[in-house]
Parts: C-alpha cells; structure tokens; sequence
C-alpha cells in the first residue's frame, strides 16, 4: 500500500483473498506490433476492458473513467461497436467489465485489475455505428448481500477485520485500534450498510474521527482522518514518474516504469511537464454555504443516559488544526462577524444503555455518531481540483500530498512557507509596487494562496482519445492562508 506522511501512514493490516483472474486475449493487438508482444503492451497507453468474449482499446473507446469516489469504486464507459460482436453477444445478468490498466511505477503501486458487476447498459446508432454507455461498480463477493451477522464484544478495529474474511477483502488503516468495544449485530441488512455503521460510530478519543471506502486494489480502509491534517510542511521523499517511459516496452516480468527520484509535489510548473505529477488544469471549488446551512457551525448529540438517568446534551464543534488558530484562516463565518455562532444543529438520538452497565453499546457510541459525522462534513467546505496529465502513482486517497501553483505575470503574496526537508526552500524576494512579498521562479510567480499542503479525498482515472489518460484529483484543506492582497490582517480567534 502507499503510505501518507509522518504519522499519518496508511498500512496493509491484512491482504485481499478475492480472486481475480488473470484476463485472457483473443483478438487484442496493438498497431504493428504482432498478437505475440501485446502483452507488453495491453493496458498502458489506454485502459484494456473485456465483456464477455469483446475486447477493447484505443480503436473502440471512445471516453473511460473509474472513479475511486464514495464507498466503492464504479466505471463509466462510452466505446464504438465497430464490428457488431457486442450487440451478438450482449452482456446478460451476472456478465462482467474486465478492466486492466497497467503500473506507472511498480514500485509504487500495484496494476490496476479490477472485475465491475454492470449497472446500466444504454446506447444509440449513429452512421450505422452502435455507441454504447455503460456503468458499473466494484465487484465484491456478498458486500450487497442481506446476511445475519452476530460478533461478540470488541472494537469497531477488529469487527473491521472479521467482516474482511466475510467479503475477501484486505484490510488497511493508519489505525491501530480504537476504544469502542461492544458487541455488533447485522439483522439482514446488506454488509456494506453494516461496514458503514460500524464505522459511523467508531471512537477512540476526542481528537480522532474517521471515515472508510473501498480502494482500487480491494483493501477496505479505515482512516483516522484528523491525523492527516498538520502545519509541517515538510516535504516527503518519492519517485517522480517520467511520460518518457510510460510507453516503453514492458514485459510481464518487469512492469516498472523508469523514475527520477524527488520530493513528492504536484505542480503545474513548466519544470514537471515530463512527469505524471504535472498539473495540466485546476480549479477551487467552495460549498461551504450548502455545509453551514444543513450542518451548521456546531451540532448537539443529545441522548438520554440510561446508565445514570440523565439527558446529555454535548455539542461537536469541528476540529481545527494545531497552530493554525492565529496564521491561517479558519472556515467558520467571516473574518470579524460572529453571527455563525448561532447556526447550530440538534441531533436527539434516544436512549443509550452503555457497556460500563448492562447495555450492549460503547460510551460514546451517540457522540461518536456526531464527532464522525460532523467533522467529515466540515472537510467539504472548500477545496480545490487539479487534473494530471497521467496516472501518478503518487496519489492515493487520504494522502497528504503539496501542490505548488505557479502563474505568469502576477502579483500574488507569498504566506506558504514550503520547506524541503529540513531546509528552507531558496527562492527570490521581490517587492511589488504595494510592497506585498511574492516568490518569483524564473517569469512565474507561486500563487500562494492555492499552494500548500492537501490531502487527497478521492479522485478519477480518465482516458479519451483526444489526451489519453488523465487523472482529477480532488484535494481538501481544513484551513487556508490569509489572503494579505485582500486586506485581512489576520484571522478571528
């Protein structure tokens, strides 16, 4: 599995037993190249998919996307039925989308070998060609099945664990236990609903919240995601992959793609254009509007405690990050109005009988609801979303991850102080005519407001005929720089 930064590492706890077989080809070549080399070939310039005895490629997609978004990993496929075989043999109950996409680094990360159940199937005819869409989603044995499951007292870590046996799943986390032991039932409902809930309610202190999704590679993960999120800007050792290399002949014995070693950064300056952590497009996005409104600025677990016969009422106020109270800007109403203070939630969630008597629920299983809930919702506020003009096999979900945003002839404010190791990165001074401080590379200048430290919260590998692969990656951030261009001294406290 790859790994997040400092504390914050996502690591394989147990290994997936779910088989997928290996794809078998019939017809697939690549242009002058014989049927004997292609699978040297197959699944690096464009994703190789397989229906039934229908193979496709380049010649026949026409726009692909698997999206590592939400619980589970789904497919949206659009290709050209030149030949016919897909409509004299259409895809019935059961029939899979064999998909292949082969490593940019195996080093890195593993190939991406995945079987979809099919969702949809629609289409239409245009100059005697049959297009097609298709949607699907993750193939995993049982996880929608309606099953009972029963497991006696322990913690929502190891249940975790158990149900991975129960669906073939790896388990991975940057978690090594969690203090919420109880005993769990599932009265037939489907698996995935019993894994969300479990998790839903997973506690190991105040200052901890998770989430979990189903990765690319059939690991079920569980994410403590408050570790992630940090002032050290210290940049994490790795590989850079080289577009040069990416079409280079592979054979199955060795799929490694040559690499040029570096600190891992996502960038759109012309520097990178040979690497797959170029930048080719990227835009902000905000919803903290949607948020306040549905969420408020606090919520309110309220329960009646029947262990002691008493209503308590504990409100969840959304973690900020160590240090940033007084240099960055905090996502909680504007600057100087504390009016947000009155947009608060209540949540009554009846009766808890605990543990620590004759119950069957863990202490904080009602505010854990609450923690978990509201501080991951608070993460989609504000973010921003950069599209790469390959597959870096640098990002994975849940990565702390720097990106530096460079534009031509501007005038933007340095206030992120990127370091490279343990030493200050170099860079020019220059004094604008307001005598605001920017950092100036060459005839760019860092838009330091956008760069800085994101974790990933999930993204989408896409190919088309017109750019082939790209990746979107959509990136979040609890707290931002002050904007000093636009007269903000400093943050509320």
């Amino acid at each position: 599995m790859i790994t997040g930064s400092n504390n914050s590492d996502i690591l394989t706890v147990k290994e997936p037993s779910v088989v997928i077989e290996q794809i078998e080809t019939g017809n697939y070549e690549v242009e002058n190249q014989s049927v004997a080399d292609k699978s040297k070939y197959m699944g690096n310039n464009s994703p190789y998919i397989k229906i039934n005895g229908y193979e496709m490629d380049a010649k026949s997609i026409i726009k692909f996307k698997v999206n590592s978004i939400g619980f589970i990993p789904t497919i949206d496929l659009v290709f050209e039925d030149v030949t016919k075989q897909f409509q004299n043999d259409f895809p019935k109950d059961g029939d899979l989308i064999e998909l292949y996409i082969r490593s940019r680094n195996n080093n890195r990360k593993k190939k991406i070998r995945i079987n979809f159940d099919i969702l949809t199937i629609g289409g239409y005819s245009t100059k005697g060609i049959n297009i097609y869409k298709l949607s699907g989603i993750m193939k995993v044995p049982n996880i929608f099945s309606e099953q009972q499951l029963s497991y006696p007292t322990d913690t929502s870590y190891n249940h975790l664990l158990s149900v991975c046996e129960e669906i073939q799943l790896g388990f991975a986390s940057n978690e090594t236990n969690t203090i919420d032991s109880m005993p769990r039932f599932n009265p037939n409902n489907t698996i995935k609903d019993f894994i969300l809930k479990t998790v839903e309610t997973s506690y190991k202190d105040e200052n901890s919240f998770y989430t979990t999704y189903i990765d690319l590679y059939y690991y079920l993960t569980l994410v403590n995601v408050n570790t992630l999120f940090s002032m050290d800007e210290t940049l994490e050792d790795g590989s850079a992959d080289l577009i040069t290399a990416l079409t280079q002949d592979k054979s199955n014995d060795s799929e490694n793609v040559s690499n040029q070693d570096s600190k891992i950064l996502l960038s759109n300056h012309p520097k990178f254009d040979n690497t797959t952590n170029y930048i080719k497009s990227y835009h902000l996005f905000n919803k903290s509007g949607d948020v306040w409104m549905k969420n408020g600025y606090k919520r309110y677990s309220q329960y009646m405690d029947m262990d002691t016969y008493e209503f308590n009422s504990f409100f969840v106020d959304p973690m900020t990050t160590e240090g940033s109270e007084n240099d960055m800007v905090i996502l909680k109403g504007k600057a100087g109005d504390d009016s947000y203070e009155l947009q608060n939630k209540y949540t009554y969630q009846g009766r808890q009988f605990s543990t620590q008597n004759s119950g069957n629920l863990h202490p904080n299983y009602h505010f854990s609801k609450i923690l978990n809930y509201q501080n991951n919702e608070e993460l989609n506020k504000m973010g921003l979303s950069v599209t790469l003009q390959d597959i870096s096999s640098n990002i994975s979900r849940y990565k702390r991850i720097p990106v530096a945003i460079y534009e031509k002839n501007g005038n933007l404010v340095n206030n992120v102080n990127m370091k490279n190791g343990d030493e200050e990165r170099k860079t020019t001074a220059n004094n604008d005519e307001s005598g605001n401080v920017y950092e100036r590379t060459e005839n760019f200048i860092a838009n330091s407001f956008i760069s800085g430290f994101y974790v990933v919260r999930d993204y989408s590998i896409n190919w088309d005929r017109g750019d082939g692969f790209t990746q979107t990656v959509n990136l979040i951030r609890r707290e931002w720089p002050i904007p000093y261009s636009a007269g903000i001294s400093k943050n509320k406290k």
